[in-house]
C-alpha cells in the first residue's frame, strides 16, 4: 500500500474533501477502464463510476486505510454493474410477461387485437395520477423492487405493493370496459 495514498485516505476520513479529489484523480482512470471492460456502454461507465465514488465517500469511515482503495472501488463498481444488469434483466422479463399477458387475455375472450389493447391500456394510463404513473414507471420501466420503491418514495413496502395491485386492477377494469364498448360498436 502506498504511504501517500494511506495518508490521503486518513485525511478524507477526517473530512478533507480536497484529499478525496486527489484520490479521485489517482483512481478515476483505472476505475473507468474496469467498468468499461465489464459494461461497455459509454453513458453507464461515467454513471457507475460516479455512483462508486459517491458510495465510497459516504462509507469512507468504514474503510481500512491500510488496504487497497482501488480494489475497494472496483468491488463497489462491480456490485453497481451487477445491479444494473439485474435491473435490465427484470425490465426485459416484465416486458415479456406483459406481452404474454396481452396475448393470453386476447385468447380468453377479448376480440380486440393487440394494437387495440395497447391503445386502450395507454388511454387508461393517461387517466392515472402522476404519482400512480410514477409507481408504474419505477416498477415496469426501471424494474425496481418494492423495497427500493418504498425507500425512494418514503412509503412502506406494503403500501407500494397494495397501491400497485390497485392500479393494475383499475387498469384491467378500464381496458375491459373499453373492449366491451368496442365490441358493442363493431
Amino acid at each position: 500500500m502506498d504511504k501517500a495514498e494511506t495518508a490521503l485516505i486518513k485525511r478524507v476520513q477526517a473530512g478533507d474533501l480536497h484529499a478525496y479529489e486527489d484520490l479521485l484523480d489517482i483512481h478515476s482512470h483505472r476505475l473507468r477502464a474496469f467498468i468499461a471492460l465489464k459494461l461497455p456502454i459509454s453513458h453507464l461507465i461515467d454513471e457507475i463510476a460516479h455512483e462508486a465514488f459517491i458510495f465510497a465517500h459516504a462509507n469512507i469511515g468504514e474503510f481500512d486505510p491500510y488496504t487497497d482503495f482501488g480494489k475497494w472501488l472496483r468491488a463497489i463498481a462491480y456490485n453497481l454493474i451487477r445491479r444494473e444488469v439485474q435491473r435490465y434483466q427484470r425490465k426485459a422479463v416484465n416486458e415479456k410477461n406483459f406481452f404474454e399477458h396481452v396475448v393470453v387475455t386476447n385468447e380468453v375472450g377479448f376480440d380486440a387485437d393487440n394494437d387495440e389493447l395497447i391503445l386502450f391500456l395507454e388511454e387508461c394510463m393517461q387517466r392515472l395520477s402522476d404519482n400512480q404513473k410514477n409507481l408504474l414507471r419505477l416498477k415496469y420501466e426501471e424494474g425496481e423492487s418494492s423495497v427500493a420503491m418504498s425507500e425512494g418514495i418514503g412509503q412502506s413496502r406494503a403500501w407500494v405493493r397494495t397501491t400497485l395491485c390497485r392500479i393494475r386492477s383499475a387498469l384491467k377494469k378500464c381496458v375491459e370496459s373499453k373492449v366491451a364498448v368496442s365490441q358493442r360498436l363493431s
